[in-house]
Order: C-alpha cells, then sequence, then structure tokens
C-alpha cells in the first residue's frame, strides 16, 4: 500500500474546504448540514470526518484560510514601538483597527463571523470558543492587548493623567471595539455601509479626551 503523504492529506483538506467554502457561499450557516458537504464534494461521511471531525472544525479552518494574519500586528507593534508622540500613535492605531476591520468586510470569514453569532446566540460559550479560535479575532485581541498595555504603561509613568479610572478606559476601550466589529457585521449582513474609518477615529480621539491628551 502506498505511504499516505503529507501533501496528500493537506490536499484533500483543501479539497473539502473548497467544498464546504461553496456551500457556505449558497447558504446561510442555520441551514448548513454536514450532509450539504458530503454531496458536493461527492465523498463518503467516513471520508469527510477523516478529516473533520465537526461542522465547527470546517467553519474555522474556512474562516483562517480566507482570513490574513498577522499584518496589523505588525503594523501595530511597529507603530507603538516608533517615537511618535502619543496622540499621533493613539489616532494612528486604530486607523490600523479601522482598515484591518474594512479588509474583513470583504471576506467569507467576515461574514461567517456573524453567522456564528446568530447560530450560536443561545450558547455564548459555544460562541465565544469557536470565535475564539478565528484568526481575525486572535489578531484584534493582540491589538487590543498591545494598545491596552501602552496606555497602561504610560499612565503608570504619569505620562498619561486620565480623567476617569484606569478600569473604567480599559473597559470603554474593550467595548467600543467590540461594539464596532459587531455592529459593522451586521451592517454588511444587511447591505448596509458603517464609515468604520469615522468610528475609529471617534474612538480615539475620545480616549484623547479620557486621557487628558490634546489632538
Amino acid at each position: 500500500m502506498p505511504k499516505v503523504t503529507e501533501e496528500y492529506l493537506e490536499s484533500r483538506r483543501n479539497f473539502i474546504l473548497d467544498c464546504a467554502t461553496k456551500v457556505v457561499r449558497e447558504k446561510p450557516l442555520y441551514q448548513m448540514t454536514m450532509r450539504d458537504i458530503i454531496k458536493e464534494a461527492e465523498l463518503s461521511q467516513g471520508a469527510i470526518y477523516r478529516y473533520y471531525s465537526s461542522l465547527e472544525e470546517i467553519y474555522i479552518a474556512i474562516a483562517n484560510r480566507d482570513i490574513p494574519m498577522g499584518i496589523m500586528e505588525k503594523q501595530m507593534d511597529e507603530m507603538i514601538s516608533s517615537r511618535e508622540k502619543p496622540t499621533t500613535i493613539i489616532l494612528e492605531g486604530f486607523r490600523i483597527i479601522a482598515e484591518y476591520i474594512i479588509l474583513l468586510q470583504d471576506t467569507l470569514g467576515g461574514k461567517m463571523y456573524f453567522e456564528l453569532l446568530v447560530l450560536y446566540a443561545q450558547n455564548i460559550k459555544e460562541t465565544e470558543n469557536l470565535i475564539a479560535k478565528m484568526n481575525f479575532k486572535q489578531s484584534l485581541g493582540y491589538i487590543q492587548s498591545r494598545f491596552m498595555g501602552y496606555t497602561l504603561e504610560h499612565i503608570e509613568k504619569g505620562d498619561f493623567k486620565p480623567i476617569i479610572s484606569t478600569k473604567a478606559l480599559m473597559d470603554f476601550i474593550g467595548v467600543s471595539m467590540d461594539g464596532i466589529l459587531d455592529d459593522t457585521a451586521i451592517s454588511s449582513m444587511n447591505g448596509k455601509d458603517i464609515d468604520v474609518l469615522t468610528l475609529c477615529n471617534t474612538l480615539a480621539k475620545s480616549i484623547l479626551y479620557f486621557l487628558n491628551l490634546k489632538d
């Protein structure tokens, strides 16, 4: 019996994902079943499960193949490590975030993000577990952590003198970033446009205000 190579296994995984992607483009996730993928791929159920153990695993694989990772992290790292003044870093940092969210709007992974929120609305823990495995969510989580770390560091040094409590500021940043992402996903699904750049710029200026910094 010939040896099964990693290249062969990878090609089979990609073939299944290609078939699943076609189904995802044609049907909402709440109507999609493993049987749809089996029919599209013309493979047995056992053959599909040999590579992917569940629909959820396929969802994650499709989204992660579709969404680039590492681009925004590098840009944000370079911005925070630069010698630019804090106001520039904060404004430019949120511009980077806005451009990444805009990029997501044109990806299948971005579409799937909102559909997963709806599909697992009654199971918050399951939703969080799924979305946490998506590349773009990890990227945004890294950026949020990096930005908050930068802000906290300068508050502790006395460079920033916020007019509200540090906890309130961190909560405001986190909730606002999540809100922009979710509202963008919902609006794009409904065919409506949201000016993400303006929203992120407004958030950045609000943070400057709370940090008692001038734009």
